[in-house]
């Protein structure tokens, strides 16, 4: 609490609030955070990028990619603090097959009710998708497009539709493309910042053990990088922050429920 308050609200010396900000817990969880959600998006995209040749391998990986959203969840939660709950279980696509003669009607008012539907070319019906059955009757006669019969498509399709056009492990795709560029850019802070400050306060014990390697640089003046470690020491923990507070609006946005039947849907499981 004390870490989390000296970092986003205003104190009575910001100076001292500067001083503070290496040494605070937060400031480390956040540094082990960079580096362990760094390797975490190496190995999510080493494995997703193979998987997205084809449809089939969407589906196979789906579940794999669901475990990687559990792993950025659970770091974010361990690390930074933020409890994002987890999305809707993986299941099977609601599909219907609906046979009406006003086609072209009912397609419409599917889109507009938030489902898909897709107009048969050789026989009049469509295929509804994203829509429970009841809801489909209501959206039917409130378009006044009549239905002669419905039916649900094949267990194997609605399973395979599934996992292929899972829109959490979708979302998760997306969060390691932009997660990966992010990282590395976190990992460069890091070195920068913590590494070049920890280099430059400590630069007169570098020149007095090896002069040979620094023959450039006479002790007196190796002195004067000292305010310059100084300086990215102090600046490192607001930089690292910089770069910490897009993961989290990106882990809230893409990696729990999007929506409120998609919230709804979780709570209830």
């Amino acid at each position: 609490m004390d870490d989390n308050q000296m970092m986003i609200r205003s104190a009575r010396s910001p100076l001292g609030r500067v001083a503070r900000a290496p040494f605070s817990r937060r400031t480390w969880a956040e540094l082990v955070y960079a580096l362990v959600s760094a390797l975490l998006a190496v190995g999510a995209v080493a494995f997703i990028v193979p998987m997205l040749v084809n449809g089939l391998l969407w589906g196979a990986s789906a579940p794999g990619v669901r475990r990687l959203n559990a792993a950025a969840r659970f770091l974010a939660r361990a690390l930074l603090g933020d409890d994002v709950p987890a999305p809707p279980r993986l299941g099977s696509a609601l599909i219907f097959m609906v046979r009406t003669p006003d086609a072209a009607r009912l397609a419409v008012a599917v889109g507009e009710a938030g489902g898909q539907a897709r107009v048969w070319e050789t026989r009049p019906g469509v295929t509804v998708k994203k829509l429970p059955s009841p809801r489909i009757t209501e959206v039917a006669a409130a378009a006044g497009a009549a239905i002669d019969a419905m039916r649900p498509a094949s267990a194997l399709r609605s399973w395979l539709n599934g996992r292929i056009f899972d829109p959490v492990a979708w979302r998760a795709r997306a969060y390691f493309a932009v997660k990966l560029p992010l990282a590395a850019l976190a990992l460069a802070v890091a070195v920068g910042g913590w590494l070049g400050g920890l280099y430059f306060l400590t630069f007169p014990v570098w020149r007095m053990l090896s002069p040979a390697v620094l023959p450039g640089v006479s002790m007196a003046g190796s002195f004067l990088l000292i305010p310059a470690g100084a300086a990215l020491w102090l600046a490192a923990p607001w930089l690292m922050r910089g770069t910490t507070e897009p993961d989290r609006w990106l882990i809230r946005t893409l990696l729990g429920p999007s929506s409120p039947a998609e919230r709804i849907r979780a709570l209830q499981e």
